[in-house]
């Protein structure tokens, strides 16, 4: 039977045009063809999926009305949910002006999340075991191009100094979910600042007289000189294993086990 009234309607597509002008009549066999375009937005791919239905209606030569539909679900290409990091240092603050890196003392770091990918991603946490405490920031969501810069401030420590060969090297990770709840492998990544090791000692020697013998006022044979040595650590790391020795007094005098930045110890 002819159909009358021929009408195709796509929500999706603001484009939509036929090969027949309105009004349409098809004869048994005959067709028409439409076609339109869609643009394809930041949801359709984060639901990874874009379905579409297209509806037509015509009326039947007794005025029955004639209606059908058909479906296509689209999967976009390359669907590429990524995040990135990057973490930078600052050199160490040398709050007391001295040259070298010393308990205390701080160093800050920033941090840039970024999606890199083409899907949004949610459920975002940036850590870092260094810090106090260890997670830096969550983030609900980030949009494709997007970034979040985040800083904090870590404290140097004696046991940083010690365990050092001249930095102090931070590795923080960012996690991620792509928009279907799937964990995106975590990025880390790692940032260096150098801490100048200064070990050093300094030795302080002083002497007394103590009069032992007459006559008073001289010095004599049997009379006494009282030494007072004192070791100071004036480095920035902790010594260890120190012997002190005076040849005068019989060589070796004591062994020290460690002294600490600031520490002495007479002897």
């Amino acid at each position: 039977q002819t159909l009358y009234g021929v009408t195709v309607t796509d929500t999706m597509l603001d484009d939509l045009s036929c090969s027949e002008a309105a009004p349409v009549t098809l004869s048994p066999d005959a067709q028409m063809t439409c076609t339109g375009t869609h643009i394809v937005t930041q949801d359709d791919l984060d639901i990874e999926t874009i379905p579409n239905r297209a509806d037509v209606t015509s009326t039947s030569p007794q005025g029955a009305v004639i209606a059908t539909f058909d479906t296509y679900d689209h999967t976009p290409e390359a669907q590429d949910p990524a995040i990135s990091l990057a973490k930078t240092a600052s050199a160490y603050d040398d709050a007391n002006g001295n040259g070298r890196a010393d308990p205390g003392e701080t160093i800050t770091y920033t941090f840039v999340v970024t999606n890199s990918g083409n899907q949004t991603l949610n459920t975002i946490t940036l850590s870092d075991p260094n810090l106090t405490p260890p997670t830096v920031a969550t983030i609900a969501t980030l949009a494709p191009g997007e970034s979040q810069t985040y800083t904090r401030v870590y404290t140097i420590t004696q046991a940083d100094l010690n365990a050092t060969a001249g930095d102090k090297s931070n590795t923080a990770t960012v996690t991620a979910k792509d928009p279907d709840g799937v964990d995106l492998t975590p990025v880390p990544d790692t940032a260096t600042t150098p801490l100048p090791r200064d070990p050093e000692l300094t030795l302080v020697k002083t002497g007394t007289f103590v009069e032992q013998a007459a006559p008073a006022g001289v010095q004599n044979i049997g009379d006494r000189i009282d030494y007072s040595i004192t070791v100071s650590n004036s480095g920035n790391v902790t010594v260890t294993d120190i012997d002190v020795e005076d040849t005068l007094l019989g060589g070796l005098l004591t062994t020290i086990a460690s002294l600490e930045p600031g520490q002495s110890q007479v002897i």
